[in-house]
């Protein structure tokens, strides 16, 4: 099972990649986004600029889709080996009540929401 997912991961990671520098340069150099003005930014966007971030639009935001000079898989190995934090604040948020709620969301995820 896990081969089979770390396969598939793999697999998304090279043509996520591909899709970016679909030739393999040494050096990648993407193109400037041009993004809206009237987009809200996130609150780390001051340090996504200060590290050469390259934006693009989402639900209302800039949000950055790679950082100047590296490649996809870079970030995923320095995320392996250091980690990385991932700013979700531009994510929709859903609101779940009623009598069996936490009981649906603890199908759903891995921490106990019952007892919180």
């Amino acid at each position: 099972m896990w081969a089979w997912i770390w396969s598939w991961l793999l697999s998304f990671w090279k043509t996520a990649e591909e899709e970016i520098d679909p030739i393999g340069q040494e050096e990648l150099e993407l193109a400037e986004v041009l993004v809206d003005k009237n987009f809200e930014e996130l609150p780390c966007h001051r340090m996504h600029v200060e590290y050469k971030a390259v934006f693009t639009q989402y639900s209302g935001f800039h949000v950055p889709m790679n950082f100047e000079g590296q490649k996809l898989v870079y970030e995923v190995l320095e995320t392996r080996a250091h980690g990385s934090i991932y700013d979700a604040s531009y994510k929709r948020q859903f609101l779940l009540n009623g009598k069996d709620s936490s009981k649906f969301l603890d199908a759903l995820v891995t921490s106990d929401i019952e007892s919180e």
